[in-house]
């Protein structure tokens, strides 16, 4: 505000005269342009009050005002008298043309202009309220009312999660045979963590009188390299046989695709659960209770049922095991992928089920155990085979085909028919209940005038 007025009380002594100022030495034009100006002082202010009335010389005698107090007020007042003043008024012409040789009408109107910009500024640079440029007030509403952008849901329903689960399988299965086969590697190796976990967590005492408690100790840990795998990018070959053919249903992918990307990440998998078994015996892993606990898990493995009997609990186990990719895809934050993996992995690990991959790791280290009547023919066709043929039946068709013709390519044609045979259900129950209004509301008219209806029937 003090450099407002100095700007109008410098305007104000140009357009009136010389001054003295607080020294009482005279204002000069010079002095005013260069800016050496302070605040009046109240013998200015009294010297502005006793100067003479100018007469205009017109012939209603018209005076300008006294000078006030407020030299933006005396300037405004000294402004607005001077243009009603005639043409012909010396006095007019001479402050007019005393205006012009200091400051030219366009210059002075500019430096105000200017000025009065900069003080509507605050010491940031933002415009204030007085400001001229200031904001729309509606625009400010209407960004102020722009609604946040939602956020992505913590669960995804069954179709979009069956969607994502189909898309995970297309992308492994687009991936090149080098990065398949690497990744299946690691994700054999964290399969072997997780069986190397079983056998060395042992509770002397209490396997043979709750064998229950230990089965259910191996449950509550072995569900670790599934998420092991699934946020590290991992591939193995009982979830690959699930996601990969859910994209074969939606044509993402081809038959040779699918084929490929299962025979890679099986072979991925052989070679990481053999190497963590090799590192297990070299190290010394796989001694005392640890092997005595591997070798009676092998015999029972491969002795302790028939092959169908083993195909139908590998096809259970891959259920499972699918199920929990499932709804590990469906969570959109590490918690919920830890819940949707831990239950369906620790249900068939509690319930005694075949994986075939876990297998590539406990058979083989009862091979380099050397335990009695094991031979590696009878861990490949007495179990591994058909771990791996319902493993597949499990994750292609239990879980795959099941959700696709739920959600995806295979039930179209059957939910489209269904949707027409409700469509048309629906329609002829709205007819019937026309009807059905029609003849209420004839007996209704038929109680109201009842010799009309009598006439009519004779």
């Amino acid at each position: 505000m003090p450099k407002m007025i100095h700007q109008f009380a410098t305007a104000a002594l140009l357009a009136t005269g010389n001054f003295t100022n607080a020294k009482g030495g005279a204002y000069t034009s010079s002095t005013l342009r260069a800016g050496a100006f302070v605040p009046p002082s109240s013998a200015m202010r009294s010297q502005a009050k006793t100067m003479p009335k100018c007469n205009t010389g017109s012939a209603s005698s018209s005076t300008l005002p006294a000078h006030r107090d407020d030299p933006i007020a005396h300037h405004e007042d000294h402004n607005n008298d001077a243009r009603s003043h005639t043409s012909n008024s010396p006095l007019f012409r001479s402050n007019q043309k005393q205006q012009q040789q200091i400051h030219p009408p366009s210059a002075l109107h500019a430096h105000y202009d200017d000025a009065f910009f900069r003080r509507s500024q605050d010491e940031d640079g933002n415009v204030n309220k007085n400001s001229k440029n200031k904001q729309d007030p509606q625009a400010s509403k209407a960004v102020a009312a722009t609604p946040a952008a939602p956020s992505a849901p913590m669960l995804k329903g069954p179709k979009e999660a069956y969607e994502a689960f189909a898309d995970k399988g297309m992308q492994n299965a687009k991936k090149s045979d080098r990065q398949v086969l690497h990744q299946s590697i690691l994700g054999g190796a964290y399969v072997g963590f997780a069986g190397l976990l079983r056998v060395r967590v042992r509770l002397p005492g209490i396997a043979e009188s709750n064998p229950g408690l230990v089965k259910m100790a191996f449950a509550a840990l072995f569900p670790c390299n599934l998420l092991f795998i699934t946020t590290t990018g991992g591939q193995l070959f009982t979830g690959n046989s699930a996601t990969v053919a859910a994209a074969r249903y939606e044509n993402k992918v081809t038959n040779r695709e699918m084929l490929n990307s299962w025979g890679v990440s099986l072979l991925g998998n052989i070679i990481g659960c053999g190497a963590m078994a090799l590192a297990a015996s070299y190290t010394g892993l796989l001694s005392g209770g640890a092997a005595k606990l591997a070798a009676s898990m092998a015999t029972s493995k491969v002795f302790g049922g028939t092959i169908a009997q083993i195909l139908v609990k590998a096809t259970l186990c891959n259920w499972m095991v699918s199920l929990a990719l499932f709804l590990s895809g469906a969570a959109s934050d590490l918690t919920g992928k830890l819940v949707g993996i831990w239950f369906p992995i620790s249900t068939f690990v509690a319930i005694g089920l075949e994986h075939s991959i876990a297998n590539l790791f406990f058979l083989p280290s009862a091979l380099l155990l050397k335990v009695p009547g094991l031979t590696l023919g009878n861990i490949i066709f007495k179990n591994l085979l058909p771990a791996v043929i319902g493993n597949a039946i499990g994750g292609a068709l239990v879980v795959a085909g099941s959700y696709s013709y739920q959600f995806g390519s295979l039930g179209k044609d059957h939910r489209t028919a269904f949707s027409a045979r409700l469509k048309r259900y629906e329609a002829c129950k709205e007819r019937e209940q026309q009807y059905v209004r029609f003849i209420q509301s004839a007996e209704n008219r038929t109680r109201c005038h009842p010799p009309i209806i009598k006439r009519l029937c004779l």
